[in-house]
């Protein structure tokens, strides 16, 4: 447990400095400041992006950012923008601009102006429209679109990125686009060239409305003159009212006109073992589909690295985990030669740690959800040792649960494991040299494999989800069980799951035998990869339990008393009991978190529908992310659930016989409550590695904030514990002024550094008091921003003051 401290709030803010630029920047009016003699018009509320304020009036004119520019200065501090430049203007209540819709849009009088608006979808129908935008005709160049949206009721807005159908690539790609590949050879898409990225921006429910516009922003790499942006929504909104849609009024295209590389964030790391902020990516194709870069040679896709390596050390990361045996969440292909799978169209082993390297960023190689290879009849086993018996069997052995139609091989048995053990040999032997390498990981996917899963049975027509408790009853796992625990075990498989559930001790047992046979299993993993280089770490990316059915239905809800039993035993059905690897050195857990789930499946029938709101409770449950803790640390995925529309008029895996094909997004929330899952993990779990995980780009949208966050996460001290570090640090609240401790804004000291959250939905000025009075020739710096909250030789030397915004974390330090 951490040292508790008080918190209460401040008077006024402290003044902040300009740690970057070489003079303080000067509030002209809310959007606008003067710096080095020039005024700038903020594009974005942290004053990353900025550009030339408008010489005409109208609605071409930017709206303010969503605070202040004032307040951007002093309570974030300053560094040297990001200059941009106007390329193209969309006034969405027109229809210039190749406008086009599915004919139920409409222009609204909404709080805050006139929008268009989306027709009010109910259920899975989509409706949406569409504008195509000019850009600065320079492929591979990083452009900025800004998009006004109101904030009045729930409302779901995804705005996408296509190329035109028959727009060539921009120089100096020109002709490209006619290149001859095979599309599903290279990308498992038969759609390489048009789709690109896309941006759901959600509001409402637990998000406070204030009934004003507000503007999003996201980072894209056009690679033609033109761009088709289509703005859709879906019926996910409650209440559905005739006003509900996805609706925007305005849209700015800008290209970035300084190079992201020479705009990085100051990283302040400590002394010892880093922390991590990154990316896990699960479908690596968009490592060169969304990077305005053709993917047909090795200098192309070295571009292609190179510019989202950029990108993501502007937004102060410092990590990519990627699976390299991929196939849409599941084994099928390779992102490098000679393994049995077949290659996709790079070899991301060799081609993007040494582009990674000097920008910073450690690589992480995964083996998705394994399945089984070659062709598989009877109980002889083929070729790669797997039969008939390779499986897992459903306790009624009339079931058939799959995943994604593939019948889920038995983590327990030997094929299986020699079958994952050797791609992550191959992988390492392939990729060793790279010191930006820090290990090999494997995915634990409670609905798709590795683990005992949670399976979809299609085989009597309609769908059931069985839990993965039912899973793995086939004979060689009841007569090892048998033997090892000397019970009499029956042989039906049905039997044997009742008599076991009827007798808690029994059950106990039972569940405690998979888990110290999937605990071997690890360790075996460990211990293969560190044959080939000592120092690596074994990287257990789970998805633990499955989301459907564990989290939402077999989970009872935060309020049962129950609720840290069935936790711990929805993880040991699927064989992974997090009590077995406190000691396991060399094997970090990373935990996953799924976020904007109960959102997506919150229009859905049962069971994906039921009880939405647990699978976000589940992941908040305060205990969790200590128990994936083991002397590796502690790691969490923050898992943006793919934000899937149907019927979209570019799809992006075919049309159908209409034109339309289904979409994917990535999915985020209004404002600063994107960071509402890092921040919960960060105060209740101390974690050092966070990745963040979309079917797309998942940095979409916080390009300009996440610098920040970053700043302050990376500056702080990697520690087992926070038991006895920090003694004495107390702060109290006003607002709190009755309770001894609120437990969600929290502080505490690493040595020389002190990390504050404020883990609620509400900014605070907050006061923090020291554990013992600051020396006079010592000053305390906030990392995140620049601003000296107590300079050397004056001042208050026992507490110090900070303004803190919603879902925040800083780090400060002693100097």
């Amino acid at each position: 447990m951490r040292k508790t401290v008080l918190l209460s709030s401040c008077i006024a803010l402290l003044p902040g400095y300009c740690w970057a630029a070489a003079e303080p920047p000067k509030a002209l009016n809310e959007s606008t400041v003067s710096w080095q003699g020039k005024n700038w018009q903020l594009i974005d509320e942290e004053g990353v992006f900025v550009c030339e304020p408008a010489a005409a009036g109208g609605r071409q004119v930017l709206p303010p950012p969503n605070r202040p520019a004032g307040e951007i200065i002093s309570r974030r501090g300053w560094d040297t923008p990001v200059k941009c430049r106007l390329v193209d203007f969309v006034d969405c209540t027109q229809t210039d601009h190749g406008f086009e819709d599915d004919g139920k849009s409409r222009v609204l009088d909404l709080p805050g102006g006139k929008f268009r608006v989306t027709g009010a979808a109910k259920g899975f129908e989509l409706t949406w429209f569409a504008y195509t935008v000019q850009t600065a005709d320079r492929a591979g160049v990083p452009h900025l679109v800004v998009v006004e949206t109101p904030n009045d009721r729930e409302r779901y807005t995804t705005v996408s990125m296509t190329v035109p159908k028959g727009e060539p690539w921009s120089p100096p790609y020109a002709g490209q686009e006619a290149v001859k590949v095979n599309a599903m050879a290279i990308s498992q898409e038969p759609l390489w060239y048009e789709p690109d990225v896309g941006l759901a921006v959600y509001t409402g429910r637990e998000l406070p409305i204030d009934d004003k516009p507000f503007t999003f922003q996201y980072v894209f790499f056009p690679k033609t003159a033109k761009m088709r942006l289509i703005v859709s929504s879906s019926g996910w909104a409650k209440p559905h009212t005739p006003e509900s849609g996805g609706a925007v009024s305005r849209i700015w295209v800008f290209e970035i006109l300084d190079r992201l590389a020479d705009r990085l964030p100051k990283i302040d790391p400590p002394n010892g073992r880093q922390r991590h902020v990154g990316l896990y990516a699960t479908h690596p194709w968009y490592f060169l589909a969304h990077y305005g870069v053709p993917p047909h040679t090795p200098e192309q896709r070295r571009q292609s690295f190179e510019n989202m390596c950029d990108l993501l050390a502007f937004c102060g990361m410092n990590l990519i985990e990627f699976n390299a045996i991929n196939g849409s969440d599941r084994a099928g292909r390779a992102w490098y030669p000679g393994s049995y799978y077949k290659q996709l169209g790079a070899d991301l082993l060799s081609e993007l740690p040494p582009v990674a390297e000097p920008r910073g960023i450690d690589i992480v190689p995964v083996v998705t959800s394994i399945t089984a290879p070659g062709k598989v009849e009877g109980s002889k086993p083929n070729q790669y040792g797997f039969s008939e018996l390779s499986f897992q069997k459903h306790a009624n052995p009339k079931a058939d649960p799959r995943a994604f139609e593939h019948r889920p091989p038995d983590p327990l048995r030997q094929e299986t494991q020699r079958w994952l053990i050797k791609h992550l040999v191959e992988i390492g032997k392939r990729c060793r040299q790279h010191k930006n390498v820090i290990g090999i990981g494997f995915r634990a996917n409670g609905k798709i494999g590795t683990c005992y899963i949670s399976g979809e049975d299609k085989s009597s027509g309609e769908t059931k989800v069985y839990s993965a408790e039912l899973m793995g009853y086939s004979p060689w796992n009841l007569s090892r069980f048998r033997a090892e625990s000397k019970l009499p075990v029956p042989n039906e498989s049905m039997e044997a799951y009742t008599w076991l559930k009827a007798d808690p001790k029994r059950w106990d047992q039972w569940l405690d035998f998979r888990c110290r046979h999937t605990r071997e299993f690890w360790i075996k993993a460990r211990d293969a990869i560190r044959a080939i280089r000592p120092d690596w770490t074994l990287y257990v990316l789970t998805d633990l339990p499955s989301e459907v059915t564990g989290t939402n239905v077999d989970w009872p809800g935060a309020d049962s008393p129950d609720a840290e039993k069935v936790t711990l035993d929805l993880l040991r059905a699927h064989g992974y009991d997090p009590r077995m690897f406190k000691k396991d050195k060399g094997i970090l857990i990373q935990r996953v978190m799924m976020v904007d789930m109960e959102r997506f499946f919150g229009k859905w029938g049962p069971p994906w529908g039921s009880n939405p709101e647990r699978y976000r409770d589940y992941h908040e449950q305060e205990f969790l992310p200590d128990w994936f803790r083991t002397p590796a640390g502690s790691a969490t995925e923050l898992y943006h659930t793919y934000w899937e529309e149907a019927f979209h008029p570019a799809g992006e895996f075919g049309p159908d016989a209409k034109g339309f094909g289904l979409r994917t997004s990535t999915g985020m929330a209004k404002g600063r409550s994107f960071y509402r899952p890092a921040t919960f993990t960060l105060r209740a779990g101390d974690t050092d590695t966070i990745a963040i995980n979309g079917w797309q780009r998942p940095v979409m949208g916080h390009e300009h904030d996440l610098r920040r966050f970053c700043r302050a996460v990376r500056a702080l001290p990697t520690l087992d514990r926070h038991t006895g570090v920090g003694q004495g640090l107390v702060a109290e609240s006003k607002p709190l002024a009755t309770t001894p401790a609120d437990p969600k804004r929290w502080a505490a000291r690493y040595g020389d550094r002190i990390a504050i959250i404020n883990d609620r939905d509400e900014p605070a000025d907050l006061t923090v008091k020291l554990d013992e009075p600051l020396p006079p020739g010592k000053q305390l710096r906030d990392l995140a921003t620049g601003h000296v909250l107590i300079k050397a030789g004056s001042g208050n030397r026992d507490s110090f003051t900070i303004g803190m915004e919603e879902y925040d974390i800083r780090a400060i330090a002693v100097e």
